[in-house]
This record gives C-alpha cells, structure tokens and sequence, in this order.
C-alpha cells in the first residue's frame, strides 16, 4: 500500500515546485491541455485498454492501471509547469495559500481525470467482473488511497501557508523543527479516522469473529479498542491492517472477502500477525522513523539555508527537488528494510502465538489470490517479504516472543539515539535561528540594543548572509547611521565585500587616521554608484537605493 504514495506525493511536489515553471499563454496552454486529456480519455484510453483486454491476462490490465496513475500525474505536472492553473482558477486565493491551493488544485483534476476514465476501466475488466462489481465501485476503491494521503497532505501545507510562510526560511525551519513531532504524532494517533474516511470502514457485526479476536488480543496482552470491517468495494482483496497509536484507540481492520474465504483458524492466524504490530512496537517505531527523516531534512535545510543562503533563494526548484529524491532514497533503501524487518517479526510473532501451520497455510493462499509485485521493482523496494520467504521463516522458527520485543525495543532505541544524533549536529545552526529570530523580534519592538546583542555573534560568523544584512541596515537605518547603512546596501546588493569599520590592516595602508581611511572607502563607493555598468540593465545605484528603501519601509 505504501508504494501506491509515490504517485500523489509527486503530484503534490510538482503541482507547487512546477507552477509557471515554463508558463507560456497559461490560458490558452490550460484550452489545449483540456482538449487533449479530453480526447486521450474518450478515444484513445478505451481504445488502449479494449487491446490489452483481448490478451486476457489480469496483470496487463493491473499494469495498464499502474501506468495510467503514472501518466497521469505526469500530464498533470506539465499543466502546472505551463499554465499555473492555480494562479488561473484563484489568483487570491493562491498568494494566501501558495501550497495548499495548488494541491487541492491537482488533487481535483486527478480525481477528474479518474471519474471519467472510470467507465473505460470498467469495460476493460468486464471479464473479471469479480474484480469489479461498477463503475462508482471501481472509482471509489481508486480514491480510497488519495483519502487516507490528502487530508493530512493538506493540514500540513495549510499550516505551513499560514504560520510560517511569514518568516524567513530559517526562522521557518526552526518553527517546522517545533511542530513536526505534534503533526507526526496527531497523524498516527488518530489515524484510524482516515481509515474509516479511506474504506467506509464499519464496526464487525461478526460476533464469534469479534470473540475470538479479542481472546487473541488479550493472550497478545495488545488492548484493542474494537474492529472495522474494511470496504474493498467489491474488489476481492483479503487483507487485514491496524492502525492507532495509544492504548484505547487501537483497531484492527479486516475485509470481508478475508472473512469470506478463509477459515476461522486461519483467520486467527493473520489477526494473530496485524496484533504482532501492536504488540513490537512497530507503529511508535514508524512513527520514530518518520520525525527522524523529517529532521534530517530539516537539518539538511539549515545547512543549505546558513551555508548557502544564495543558492536556497536561487534555485528553491532544484533544492526542493534534492530534498524529493532524499525522500526517495530514504524510502526505498531505509524504509522498506525497516517495513521487511517489522513485517518479519510480525509474521514469528503469530508463529510464536498461533500454530506456524496455519499461518503458512493462510499466506500461500494469500499469495495465491493477489497480484504479485512488478517483476521490474527489485525486491529491495518492497515492504513485505516475499512469500515463499515468508513461508520458509515462519516453518522454521523456533524464538520466543520475548526475543521478538527485546529486538524490537533495541530497534526502536536505536532509532531514537540517531535522531538525538541528528538533532545534536543540529543544534549549533538551531542555535544561530533562534538568536536571529529574536533579534527580529527585538526590532519589531524596538529594543534596537537588544538587537545588536544578538548581531553581533551572527555578524562575526554569518557575516555577508542575506536575512544577516538584511536586519543589519534595517538597525543602522533606524539608529540613524545612514552611511552603515550605505555600506551593508552596497553587500547586499552588489556583492561587495565592505567592512563597517576599517580593520588594522586597512588602517597601516593609510598614513591619515582611520576616520580618513573609512572616508575614502565611502567616496570609491559612492562615485562607483552612477556607473551605467549595471547588472541586467540596473546601476548598482539604483539597485543600492531600492535596497535602502526596502530599510525604510521596515
């Protein structure tokens, strides 16, 4: 399941990264992209599918699905990059939520394009009509991933619209730092909410099922708040999952089709494995896992953002694009071992609790009845095992379930030392935000020596830094040093390198006093500042005097 997020995460990157990237007549470009996704829906994918249909082979179908999600977000992307149709559709709306409006921009036109390609899929399944039962069947099951991932997607972005986008990329970064681990944690805490929102899951009306269950939940010693019973829409998948965080709010989902088609000591065997989750920890490890990478992207951020504050400003698509392929590499090399790993313990867990018979018996049926991963993914890239290994492992263990948590513990303490790593290495840089944000603070309230306590150390090590100088002529203008001010104008923009105070080396090159020495770096500024030698068409005079405008209006 987690794989099927790839495709919307790259839909949300594209459609706020890649808006107006290469705009070209946005509107007309919109007409064009409308009637060519119109005609590809109406002639060509009905056309496409009845073809692969004729084989008669199920995979070509499934694959033809995968490659359609796959264009389609694709086609999306280059809509946003020529027409911003965000900017198009809400103009307003979009300079108060610049991320969040063009992704419930993207996630309607995707839903779109899934509503009308509904009924051509539909068609092409008609020979498994055990797969699909009707067009508003087989396009809601293809909507129930987009929402377990758009409503947290969207709380995020709209946080991030509201609060942060008023500071500066450091100060944000060190307010992102504060509230990732209250996101992460509401998101898997009340994440059976979106199970329920995502399959129309129902409570168990089963009520020898329910019995057995929670005899089993309470020999796994995993307190289980109640069960669900997941809606495929008609599709036969038999699954079973947990979701929940804290005790008292932990439950336990199971499709009918399983329920349907596998005995109950079968069925005690795969519940047995989804409480081995419960019961190792495997969610709070998740959830471990998650604020780690979240933090170490944040990190990275502060590297970039102190370090190489130019290229942050200058190339936001290619660092917000460096930041998308570490989320990547990070979930298919680090989080799909850690997924294999807790999937493999899951399934000694229930050996352990169930007889490993039943459980091998209940995954080769398993195996035999969905579709296997595409044989072009490596192994590595998967989340779960494959099932002949799993077979394998469970026949042959002979643990205890008190090895399994101690491992699992140890895992998870690990995992935490590495973010404490993580945030230690941090922590200077965290230092250096929070001193510049209080200075900003100290200005918006005019203790303007509080101010200067806080620049100076930032001065000394950050010293040509944009927000750094920035803040700086800010100060010298509003305690009326206007020829500091000049000086920190002509680093901002020129990217001369001028001390406010000449240094004793400069002062041995003068026989006059320092005073003079300062005067005459004032004068070569000053007469270099009418040059017509400008960049791009502007005189760094002009370019110095919107700088000090900008003071000014501060």
């Amino acid at each position: 399941m987690l794989t099927a997020f790839i495709p919307l995460v790259v839909l949300v990157y594209s459609s706020i990264q890649l808006q107006g990237f290469a705009c070209f007549l946005p509107t007309t470009s919109f007409l064009i992209w409308l009637l060519l996704t119109l005609i590809a829906l109406k002639e060509y994918l009905p056309f496409w599918l009845e073809s692969i249909s004729r084989d008669g082979e199920l995979y070509s179908l499934l694959s033809a699905q995968a490659k359609f999600q796959w264009v389609t977000v694709c086609w999306i992307a280059v809509l946003f990059a020529l027409s911003a149709p965000a900017m198009l559709f809400g103009e307003a709306i979009c300079r108060f939520f610049p991320q969040a409006f063009p992704a419930i921009v993207a996630f309607a036109i995707y839903t779109g394009i899934f509503k009308i390609s509904a009924k051509a899929f539909y068609k092409a399944f008609f020979h498994y009509r055990f797969l699909v039962r009707s067009t508003r069947d087989y396009f809601r099951a293809r909507m129930a991933i987009p929402a377990l991932f758009f409503p947290p997607m969207l709380v995020w972005l709209t946080t991030e619209d509201v609060f942060l986008s008023s500071f500066n990329e450091g100060t944000a970064i060190l307010k992102t730092f504060g509230l990732v681990p209250i996101f992460f944690f509401a998101l898997y805490t009340f994440s059976p909410l979106l199970f329920n929102l995502a399959w129309d899951a129902k409570p168990l009306s089963n009520d020898e099922i329910e019995k057995e269950v929670q005899t089993l939940a309470g020999n796994s010693k995993v307190p289980l708040a109640g069960m669900r019973l997941w809606d495929t829409f008609g599709e036969p998948l038999p699954n079973a999952a947990v979701a929940g965080l804290v005790d008292g709010y932990r439950f336990l989902y199971v499709t009918k089709y399983l329920l349907d088609i596998f005995p109950l000591n079968e069925i005690r065997a795969i519940v047995a494995h989804e409480l081995g989750h419960f019961r190792l920890g495997h969610v709070w490890t998740y959830l471990i896992f998650s604020l780690n990478l979240a933090f170490f992207s944040l990190g990275v951020g502060l590297v970039v953002y102190w370090h190489y504050p130019n290229f942050m400003a200058d190339h936001q698509t290619v660092y917000f694009g460096f930041e998308f392929m570490i989320f990547l590499g990070a979930y298919f090399l680090l989080f799909s071992t850690l997924a294999r790993y807790c999937e493999w313990q899951a399934d000694m867990f229930a050996a352990t609790l169930v007889s490993p018979s039943n459980l091998s018996k209940a995954l080769k049926t398993i195996s035999e009845l969905i579709a296997q991963p595409s044989a072009w993914l490596p192994w590595w890239t998967e989340t779960h095992p494959r099932f002949p290994k799993r077979i394998s492992e469970i026949q042959n263990w002979n643990g205890s379930a008190e090895t399994l948590q101690r491992n699992a513990k140890i895992i998870r303490i690990a995992m935490t030392l590495i973010g404490s790593v993580i945030f230690i290495l941090s922590w200077p840089l965290i230092r250096e935000s929070l001193n510049l944000e209080r200075a900003n603070e100290a200005f918006r309230s005019r203790r303007f020596h509080e101010v200067r306590g806080y620049l100076t150390p930032l001065q000394q090590s950050f010293e040509t830094h944009q927000d750094v100088l920035v803040l700086s002529g800010k100060l010298e203008m509003a305690e009326g040093k206007f020829l500091n001010a000049i000086f920190i104008a002509a680093k901002k923009t020129l990217g001369i390198s001028v001390p406010l105070f000449p240094s004793p080396l400069e002062e041995s090159k003068h026989s006059a006093p320092p005073e003079i020495a300062f005067q005459l770096q004032l004068m070569k500024f000053i007469l270099q500042m009418p040059n017509l030698n400008g960049i791009h068409g502007v005189t760094p005079f002009n370019k110095s005097f919107n700088f000090i405008q900008t003071m000014f209006r501060h």
